[in-house]
């Protein structure tokens, strides 16, 4: 989430966590966080080749697929070529960062400040 996989840090503990699994001959793993796939390519690299990698992001999308078209009334309310607008109540650059190494591109992010009101 911090982009620390990249840091020699991030790379030991990749590599320790994935020493049981490695060990006790696991033939497949599933990422269950959504974390996980941007640690795939390192995943994989303290992993014998024959260990099959399941991913969550491939299930959910087909599990999407499924539910859509069993509901096509949800159709009229699915919007399609929108924007996305990031706001954030922390720091600008600390969402930036994170948002960035999640989806693989530039964000544009706004810092907003949220009022409580009292009734």
């Amino acid at each position: 989430e911090e982009g620390k996989a990249q840091s020699i840090e991030g790379r030991q503990v990749i590599k320790e966590y994935m020493k049981p699994f490695k060990e006790n001959h696991i033939n497949k793993i599933i990422l269950g966080c959504t974390h996980y796939p941007l640690l795939l390519p390192k995943i994989k690299k303290y992993l014998p080749r024959n260990v099959n990698i399941v991913s969550q992001g491939a299930i959910v999308a087909t599990s999407l697929k499924d539910y859509l078209s069993r509901h096509v009334s949800l159709e009229k309310h699915i919007t399609r070529g929108g924007t996305c607008h990031f706001y954030t109540t922390e720091s600008v650059e600390k969402f930036q960062k994170s948002a960035e190494i999640f989806l693989n591109e530039h964000v544009c992010v706004e810092h907003i400040k949220l009022s409580s009101s009292k009734r």
